[in-house]
């Protein structure tokens, strides 16, 4: 059972152990049955791993495949979900367009109702002006015919002092004179 390359390996695990320990091992050691036996288990295990190995491209194409599928998938998902994202945006945007419809309705009707109320705050302006400037004439008219009165009690106080002045001697006169 052993083989020319057996005799190799061994030969160097000799060449090793006597350089680097100092022990020289002979061949028929013991020690050799157990690297016998570890070659035989590794050729009888060395098939069904290079098989495997072998194997591994040949699995990798099934995973992709199975992964180019969940994409594919998911590329249909997210396109259905996009059309019924834009579908519920369109129902949205009628049902915002109604709600705003309705509420310029709303608003224009309240603004009819604004709007008189709008003219009766303007007539009821005016009337104020309009009292407010029949009150002004009326104190002023008053004011006038006040001042009219004192005006003339005035004049008549002077016309009197004037007239007494008058009578003075001409001498006398001139000194209340300007």
């Amino acid at each position: 059972m052993k083989s020319e390359k057996t005799d190799d390996v061994l030969e160097v695990i000799r060449a090793n152990v006597l350089s680097k320990l100092d022990i020289k091992i002979s061949k028929d050691d013991p020690i050799f049955s157990l690297v016998l036996a570890n070659q035989a288990v590794l050729d009888r295990l060395a098939d069904p791993l290079v098989l495997a190995v072998k194997q591994i491209p040949g699995e990798m194409g099934l995973g992709i495949e199975k992964i180019a599928a969940a994409v594919e998938n998911a590329e249909r998902t997210v396109e259905k979900l996009v059309e019924e994202g834009k579908t519920a945006l369109a129902d949205a945007r009628a049902n915002e367009a109604k709600k705003l419809l309705k509420f310029v309705r709303e608003s224009l009707e309240f603004n009819k109702g604004v709007s008189h109320t709008k003219f009766s705050i303007i007539v009821g302006i005016c009337l104020f002006f309009a009292l407010s400037m029949t009150a002004i004439g009326g104190i002023s008219y008053f004011a006038v015919k006040e001042a009219s009165k004192d005006s003339e009690f005035w004049y008549k106080k002077w016309a009197a002092q004037d007239k007494k002045i008058q009578t003075l001697p001409p001498a006398i006169k001139k000194l209340f004179q300007p």
